[in-house]
């Protein structure tokens, strides 16, 4: 009989230390996903800004090819 409750509390011993880290587990890759979505967002606006520049510079371009040319034709 003691035999029995000595095995029964080493099963809940360890089912409870496999269970705490489980839950340790989770919390730090629940953590890491919140970071790493907070880093894709970041991402994100950064590649929206960037995509604003590289309108601009297009713009900027055809602007002094447009100058460009006019200049060659007048001459």
């Amino acid at each position: 009989m003691k035999t029995c409750f000595v095995i029964l509390f080493i099963i809940l011993a360890i089912g409870g230390c496999v269970h705490t880290s489980t839950i340790k587990e989770v919390k730090e890759l629940t953590h890491k996903v919140d970071s790493l979505e907070n880093q894709t967002k970041e991402q994100k606006k950064f590649i929206k800004f960037m995509e604003k520049e590289l309108e601009f510079k297009e713009l900027e371009i055809s602007y002094w090819g447009h100058k460009y040319d006019s200049c060659r034709v007048s001459k």
